[in-house]
């Protein structure tokens, strides 16, 4: 607060000075549109505001991302400071933005991505984000899964573990799938004979089916008859050459 208001406020309409509060909005807009870590205020007291400004970009991928925004957008309608403290919140691993009404218009305008079921829902920045980062695997990872990219990670955790129950393959699946996306894939895979299941809710283990067995034994079975092959002709390609 400034200490006297008429001198503030005349300094201000001749643009001498700016609004109170003006530039630390730009310093953190500027800072963190940059890839940059945030100004650190750790060391203010009761008589000093001390800032300490970091020049070292930590997220290029994330200024690019920023700044393509930008670039696509009219003067009247580029991100505000809190529009990028919210994309900074969802990419330093929060859920969903603290402001309900920033996220919900980042969503509209596609700078933002919902993901998940009901309670299970989140926000996750889009795929541009990530070519930028040149890490489109975890984009990947952390986008709704289908049935075939559960069951890319189910099965080689059942086929080392056997029997395991629902909380260990929580831990495997993260928040990737709802309960209603797991029954209905679980039940999907039981169908295949994929996987069965034993005891009661609650109580229920999950294992690789019988048919998931079958289709194993003789993929292995058809592997050693093309590599038989593969050395029989190799073999033989040498013995007509020599």
């Amino acid at each position: 607060m400034p200490r006297n208001r008429l001198i503030a406020d005349v300094l201000s309409k001749t643009g001498i000075v700016e609004r109170s509060g003006q530039g630390v909005d730009k310093i953190f807009l500027y800072t963190l549109s940059e890839g940059k870590p945030a100004p650190d205020y750790s060391q203010t007291d009761d008589f000093n505001v001390t800032a300490t400004l970091f020049a070292t970009v930590k997220d290029t991928g994330f200024a690019l991302y920023v700044q393509e925004i930008q670039d696509s957008l009219p003067d009247d309608q580029k991100l505000t400071v809190f529009d990028v403290l919210a994309l900074c919140e969802i990419r330093d691993g929060a859920k969903r933005p603290s402001n309900r009404g920033i996220a919900l218009k980042l969503e509209k305008l596609g700078f933002l991505e919902k993901h998940g079921k009901t309670n299970a829902q989140y926000y996750i920045l889009p795929r541009k984000y990530y070519e930028f980062s040149g890490d489109l695997g975890t984009y990947s990872l952390m986008t709704d899964w289908d049935i075939n990219q559960m069951w890319a990670v189910l099965c080689p955790f059942l086929e080392k573990y056997g029997k395991v129950k629902r909380a260990e393959i929580n831990k495997v699946l993260g928040n990737h799938i709802s309960d209603k996306q797991f029954r209905n894939f679980i039940d999907e895979l039981k169908g295949r004979g994929l996987v069965r299941t034993e005891g009661e809710r609650g109580q229920m283990t999950y294992s690789l089916g019988d048919r998931y067995n079958v289709q194993k034994a003789l993929i292995n079975k058809a592997l050693e008859i093309g590599l038989d092959r593969l050395h029989y002709n190799g073999e033989a390609f040498g013995s007509k050459g020599e």
